[in-house]
């Protein structure tokens, strides 16, 4: 069984002005590196559980994830068994504008020429690929109980997401602790999360429109 809305944390200290976005991600970097995880790869078995604990999840003909890289939560087993399951993921690729490409995953990667993340060797299926997935995992640093995401700065899961189709189920994968009560600084060009899943389990922040 897994837990369901579940209570989220608050590590920010917020005397006077909120703090801006890039201070946000300063503190939230800093929070990650202080991790002492010693079992990411039974993490990753946990979370792949979780994930797939998710009924839109289980009927989902495509989804879009991402590979993960560093002191984010491990999509690698999730990834390993959606393949040997012959499932049809994609996976981003970073254009040099930052913008999203998409290919299938096929298990290979290779370094991104724009920025370190891992990425999928296959053809590129264009940026509106992204429109035929009915669920779409994406990273975040933080996510606030309003479903605001706080990303790397870069822009690219704004803008991704906005070709998603109606919908589309928004999944952040976060570590436990991740998940605010402080809500984050939102933007028009902000796109909201649905449901945040760490290794502790599922928190529905809204449905899809």
């Amino acid at each position: 069984m897994f837990i369901t809305n579940f209570s989220p944390t608050s590590e920010q200290d917020r005397p006077g002005t909120a703090p801006s976005k890039p201070e946000l991600r300063r503190q939230r970097r800093d929070v990650r590196r202080s991790r002492e995880d010693t079992a990411a790869g039974a993490d990753g078995d946990r979370l792949a559980d979780v994930v797939e604990s998710l009924a839109p999840v289980r009927a989902a003909s495509t989804v879009a994830a991402f590979a993960s890289r560093g002191d984010e939560p491990s999509t690698g087993p999730l990834l390993a068994r959606w393949r040997a399951a012959g499932r049809r993921v994609l996976l981003p690729v970073v254009r040099p504008d930052l913008d999203l490409d998409w290919a299938v995953d096929g298990g290979e990667r290779r370094t991104s020429a724009v920025v370190d993340v891992p990425e999928p060797t296959g053809r590129l299926l264009g940026a509106t690929a992204i429109a035929a997935a009915a669920v779409v995992l994406v990273p975040a640093l933080a996510v606030d109980r309003r479903g605001t995401r706080l990303g790397q700065g870069g822009g690219s899961y704004d803008r991704a997401l906005a070709r998603t189709a109606p919908g589309t189920l928004v999944v952040a994968v976060l570590h436990p602790g991740e998940l605010l009560d402080d809500p984050l600084p939102r933007e028009p060009h902000d796109r909201p999360v649905h449901v945040v899943v760490t290794v502790d389990g599922v928190a529905w922040l809204s449905s899809p429109a």
